[in-house]
């Protein structure tokens, strides 16, 4: 196994949501986490992903990006319904998760998705 950990400084002075995004080359969709700020507020944190067959040469796309509560919120719901060894976030899910866009011809038709504006961070790697 490959263990990457990527850290960064969390502000103090508010509630900070994250989520994560490795894309690795040889993989077809990219790993997805969040976190919140509760345990680590205003101090050094870092998010940590696990590759299995990596080899030296292989590059990661790693993503951090600052979310709102409420789009930390839909994408917790999305992975767990989605589980992380099946399609991932942009499968079908078994049971209705609504984002934040609304049907303007028919409210209770809600489309899957969410519109998101945030900060965002990427840096690639090679592994070495």
């Amino acid at each position: 196994f490959l263990k990457i950990k990527t850290f960064f400084n969390d502000p103090a002075v508010q509630d900070n949501y994250y989520l994560y995004k490795y894309k690795f080359t040889k993989n077809l969709k990219p790993e997805y986490s969040l976190d919140d700020d509760l345990l680590f507020q205003g101090n050094t944190f870092f998010s940590l992903v696990l590759e299995e067959d990596a080899k030296a040469g292989e590059q990661v796309e790693i993503s951090h990006y600052g979310i709102s509560k409420t789009y930390f919120n839909y994408m917790s719901k999305l992975l767990s319904v989605s589980g992380t060894s099946s399609g991932g976030p942009f499968q079908s899910p078994p049971a209705n998760v609504k984002g934040n866009i609304k049907n303007q011809s028919n409210f209770d038709n809600y489309p899957l998705g969410y519109f998101r504006l945030s900060e965002v961070d990427v840096k690639n790697y090679t592994i070495q």
